[in-house]
């Protein structure tokens, strides 16, 4: 099967969609079609840069706000202009001092392109905080259960990913952008003593579908908890299942990392008479009696593995930290960083510039993307972005206590998701990857402030 032509016509197709729902001013489909491009993810295009299906949905996006006047939710357009302001003002502050700096390092590669597309990567994603003054109040309890429906549609695909495998039966390979594709059709990991198949979708890489889902089992967490939205109880408990059993499957350390460091913070804002204790206690069995369940099904765990516990742990945790004793890129890099002077260690040395200034970070004519969200920050914004992300991050979590106190779950749960995924950026991401779940998060909590106010 011709996989890379299946490639390019999903891409076409994301492409038309974008332009004709631009055209007829389809911002609630607009939006939709954004929800299914992060789960086709693998339908992207080379030129000039990668463009995946959400930067052609972002770019549409950002034609509508230009074409359009409307300034509904003034609240959430005032944080939105505060924050990119700040970052547009650091951005470019930082570009135009990376430019000064000599290169010492990949002299093949052409800095200022890489500035230019990493930039842009960077802009499109502030697009979405802006997006959602275009739509009709209310639009989150409107379009929650396509949001819900595309993960799950995620979520199916990733089921028939592991069947495939188990069955012997051929999947979607990894399409890179050079004209190559995993052999065999099939990535793995070490769990343990064993080696194990990883799922990935349509999205990609495993690391992304997990981090794809993971916002999904948290929001669907909080929602079976609080009980809104889901009237089939059965229907909502299968897909949460469902969700983490696939997300366990990736087995990407990151999303796994990532869901052990955001269940705990989402104990601390469930609506329930026990204590936080004993809800960290009975959830933590119920995932890891789960998740050995769900990893005994792959193979993941033998009658020569030590326990459960310690294959999780090296996994994650221990897999990260023999990295970074390693020499692993994220640790040359911030060494480099350490050593510069000038206005480096404040501004940055620019967008993406890490790679002519510290040493290891390409591969023949391939460049080693940064895995450490915290790390490409500072590299490319310096301290002023260290600052940054706390102020993201007082934000969301500042976000998350109105909410509670607000008892609007809609804004509670993509506040979480915001959170796990502000998170996941810091450790394994950029900055701006929790910008979408930080749009929703706003408007569902402002627009119903904003109605109770006026019905009062």
């Amino acid at each position: 099967m011709n996989w890379f032509l299946i490639q390019e016509i999903g891409f076409y197709i994301f492409l038309a969609l974008t332009i004709y729902y631009v055209f007829k001013k389809k911002y609630d489909n607009l939006m939709i079609l954004y929800f299914y491009a992060m789960v086709f993810a693998t339908c992207y295009k080379f030129a000039f840069t990668i463009w995946f299906p959400t930067k052609i949905v972002s770019m549409g996006m950002l034609v509508c706000i230009l074409r359009s006047g409307t300034t509904r939710s003034s609240n959430v357009r005032r944080i939105a202009v505060r924050m990119t302001a700040t970052f547009v003002i650091m951005l470019i502050t930082s570009n135009l001092w990376g430019m000064t700096l000599s290169k010492e390092y990949a002299a093949s590669f052409n800095s200022l392109s890489r500035m230019v597309n990493q930039s842009y990567t960077y802009i499109s994603a502030f697009i979405l905080l802006f997006y959602g003054r275009l739509l009709e109040p209310g639009f989150i309890k409107r379009l929650y259960p396509a949001y819900m429906l595309a993960i799950e549609i995620c979520i199916v695909t990733a089921i028939i990913h592991f069947i495939c495998l188990k069955a012997g039966i051929p999947f979607m390979p990894i399409l890179r952008q050079n004209g190559t594709f995993n052999e065999g059709n099939e990535v793995v990991a070490q769990f343990g003593s064993s080696v194990v198949s990883r799922i990935y979708a349509f999205v990609g890489e495993p690391k992304n579908l997990g981090f794809l889902i993971l916002p999904y089992v948290l929001i669907s967490l909080m929602a079976y908890n609080n009980g809104f939205i889901r009237k089939n109880t059965r229907y909502h408990v299968g897909f949460l299942l469902a969700g983490t059993f696939a997300l366990i499957q990736t087995y990407s350390s990151a999303a796994l990392m990532n869901l052990a460091f955001a269940i705990p913070i989402v104990l601390l804002f469930f609506a329930t008479k026990r204590t936080f204790l004993s809800n960290v206690l009975l959830v933590g069995i119920i995932i890891v009696g789960f998740s050995l369940v769900t990893i005994k099904l792959s193979g993941g765990v033998t009658s020569n593995d030590p326990n459960f516990i310690e294959s999780f742990y090296g996994r994650t945790f221990g897999r990260a930290e023999n990295e970074l004793e390693n020499d692993r890129g994220e640790t040359l890099v911030f060494n480099a960083f350490k050593e510069s002077d000038g206005l480096t260690p404040l501004i940055g040395w620019g967008v993406s510039q890490y790679t002519f200034h510290a040493p290891g970070q390409t591969i023949g004519n391939a460049l080693i993307p940064l895995q450490s969200g915290l790390v490409l920050t500072l590299a490319d914004f310096g301290a002023c972005g260290i600052l940054y992300l706390f102020f993201v991050g007082f934000t969301i979590w500042g976000l998350l206590w109105k909410s509670k106190q607000m008892r609007n779950y809609y804004s509670l749960s993509f506040a979480i998701a915001a959170l796990s995924s502000f998170i996941g950026s810091l450790m394994f991401g950029m900055l701006t990857g929790c910008f979408f779940y930080l749009m929703l998060a706003l408007y569902a909590y402002y627009d119903e402030r904003d109605y109770n106010a006026q019905t009062q």
